[in-house]
């Protein structure tokens, strides 16, 4: 099983959470790492030293799962993937995979996610 780390399209309530939906509710978490936020219609994350930290879900999927994620989000070409550290509820930390924007030309109808009240980056 791999851990990932949701915080877009695939999170509970959004439009391509049915691939998640049988691994049972996400936890909710947030990562250790910073980043930027842009979104059109789906959002997208870069690193960033001078970021935010992001609100998101983690599940815990098998190989076929992933596969299935990996079609989702363009793996290798529109995302990578990125190993990260996340914290839940409970302040325990987990390592997980997060697909991350990958090296292309970013279209100017992205626009900055700006942090919500508590410095947290949210696709909602």
């Amino acid at each position: 099983m791999t851990n990932v780390f949701v915080y877009g399209t695939l999170k509970s309530g959004q439009s391509r959470h049915h691939a998640l939906e049988h691994h049972g509710p996400g936890k909710p978490a947030v990562t250790v790492q910073l980043f930027h936020m842009k979104r059109a219609a789906w959002p997208f994350i870069k690193p960033d030293a001078h970021g935010n930290r992001v609100k998101g879900e983690l599940y815990s999927v098998d190989e076929k799962t992933l596969r299935v994620l990996d079609a989702i989000e363009g793996y290798p070409n529109l995302f990578t993937k990125q190993r990260i550290h996340v914290t839940l509820e409970d302040n325990t930390q987990e390592e997980a995979t997060v697909y991350v924007i990958g090296d292309w030309p970013i279209p100017s109808y992205f626009t900055d996610v700006i942090p919500n009240e508590a410095g947290l980056l949210v696709f909602e």
